[in-house]
């Protein structure tokens, strides 16, 4: 009895409180989430400054409800907002798709070009793969592959990338063989590349992935994109040739997307890679915080094709991303350059400060070495040279870290020991790391020259040839004062590059080196 008459007192104080709830501050509880299900978004926003590259299997357009629907297909690119697609299972007229071209239907829904590839003739048309991109490529291609049933690539190159949209063979030796075929052929753009699409493959450690990775980086996301509702198989991809190197921002499987049911539109989720854009000078990447010298013997722009060319030197300048460019065989407002300032020109297309040395009159105007940089200098120095049949130059450039000059050696021997000589003198007065650039009119490391040369300074640049034809020997060259250490992260002599021929453009290659820890 005793317990009973406790357990009702304890009740009528709960009833009590509970009564006085609605005198008590309940404002804390206010911004809880209220119970029941909650508005999800799903969007994929874009990075400034970001490519996206989207991969979709596209099943003829005949989502998991057999119904062929453009406008859902449409619906999911649209909500991606990609610059270029790679879609495999595409028709062209065939009967199934009642004669549509399905590519150029896709194209005009989302407002983007398109490039078809026939992989086989099917029901009286063509099925294969697809392109969609912004802007206008430079070259198309279509690439047969083999397989039981034959395979194709779609290929589309860019001004600073290449995009290649792929369906491998059902067959393990005829996707290794594809990939084998696709790298030769990827290698040749010498630009970066992305390729994506249905790889039909699942074992990251198998043949297949084995034999791929030794030339690209898988960088697509690692969830799984087939088939849609289960997802239990990774078999498209998204992966980029190792070199030029590329860098990803995000990658991610499309399970689903604002505005519409991603997974009945196909059997294949799509998918995404965003990468940081491509500016064209990934094909010789310089670390970050190096410092990169370079230098061009020019022959006044003309190139072996006897056209002076501006524009395909300014872009050779443009590619090797370097903050300092050592010029030398340049005209000033000659009357065999039509009276132009060559350096400005150049300065202007590689938006870098320029700095002129004069050898000599010559032709109307002035003929000599210069330098372009990107930052300018603290201080600059010109300084003519005894010639045997004409005089020399050299220009100077002082930064807060170090000094460089650019210039070009007689061809006579003991007037270039005499330069020598002179450079160093002047150069080693700056009591700070000090490089010469240039044309140095000798290929043999053993003369007297290179015997001088090598005693009091470094030999920096590449062991490679600098002249394109003839005797292809090392002519050019970058050096540093041995009374200053500096710390070479790479070096290298520029024999090709994407969208320019560095063959025609000179008689000689463009060469540069990396420093760490001068800027």
């Amino acid at each position: 009895m005793k317990n009973m008459i406790s357990y009702i007192c304890l009740l009528a104080t709960v009833f009590a409180n509970l009564s006085c709830a609605d005198d008590m501050d309940n404002s804390k509880f206010d911004n809880m989430i209220p119970y029941g299900k909650q508005e999800v978004s799903y969007t994929y926003p874009k990075g400034e400054g970001s490519l996206r590259v989207l991969t979709f299997n596209i099943r003829h357009c005949a989502g998991n409800d057999d119904v062929i629907n453009y406008d859902r297909t449409a619906a999911v690119i649209n909500g991606m907002e990609p610059d270029v697609v790679c879609l495999q299972e595409v028709d062209y007229m065939t009967t199934r798709s009642n004669k549509v071209d399905q590519l150029k239907t896709l194209a005009d829904k989302t407002g983007m070009n398109y490039y078809f590839s026939k992989s086989i003739a099917y029901q009286g048309g063509e099925y294969g793969n697809g392109l969609l991109f912004k802007g206008t490529p430079i070259s198309t291609k279509t690439y047969l592959l083999p397989g039981a049933e034959l395979r194709s690539a779609a290929i589309a190159e860019f001004e600073n990338y290449v995009v290649i949209s792929t369906h491998l063979a059902l067959e393990e030796n005829n996707r290794v063989e594809s990939a084998k075929q696709l790298t030769d052929l990827a290698k040749t753009y010498n630009k970066v590349v992305y390729m994506a699409g249905d790889f039909n493959e699942d074992l990251m450690n198998g043949t297949f992935f084995t034999e791929l990775k030794k030339e690209w980086e898988v960088v697509s996301s690692t969830e799984n994109t087939f088939p849609t509702g289960q997802a239990t198989k990774r078999i498209d991809f998204v992966v980029t040739l190792k070199t030029p190197p590329t860098i990803v921002v995000k990658s991610n499987v499309i399970y689903n997307l604002d505005g519409v049911n991603v997974a009945i539109t196909s059997d294949h989720y799509p998918l995404y890679c965003d990468f940081k854009k491509p500016t064209g000078l990934e094909e010789y990447p310089k670390a970050e915080g190096d410092l990169r010298i370079g230098n061009y013997f020019l022959t006044y722009c003309k190139g072996t094709d006897g056209v002076i060319d501006y524009d395909r030197t300014g872009r050779i300048i443009a590619k090797m991303n370097a903050d300092i460019v050592c010029l030398q065989g340049l005209d000033k407002e000659t009357e065999r350059s039509e009276g132009i300032d060559q350096l400005n020109v150049l300065a202007q297309k590689a938006n870098m400060h320029d700095y002129f040395a004069k050898a000599i009159d010559y032709k109307g105007g002035e003929f000599g070495v210069g330098i372009l940089t990107k930052e300018e200098p603290v201080s600059v120095d010109r300084y003519q040279m005894a010639g045997k049949s004409e005089m020399r130059a050299a220009m100077v450039v002082e930064y807060e870290k170090f000094v460089v000059a650019s210039t070009n050696f007689d061809t006579d021997m003991a007037k270039r020991i005499e330069a020598l000589q002179t450079l160093e003198t002047k150069l080693s007065a700056y009591n700070k790391p000090a490089f010469l650039l240039g044309y140095f009119n000798e290929g043999d490391l053993e003369s007297e020259f290179f015997q001088m040369v090598k005693s009091n300074w470094n030999l920096l640049s590449a062991d490679k040839s600098t002249e394109v034809s003839g005797k292809k020997r090392r002519l050019d060259f970058i050096v540093s004062l041995k009374s200053h250490n500096v710390n070479v992260t790479q070096a290298d002599v520029i024999e090709n590059l994407s969208g320019v021929d560095v063959t025609i453009a000179s008689t000689h290659y463009p060469l540069f080196c990396d420093f760490s820890g001068l800027k």
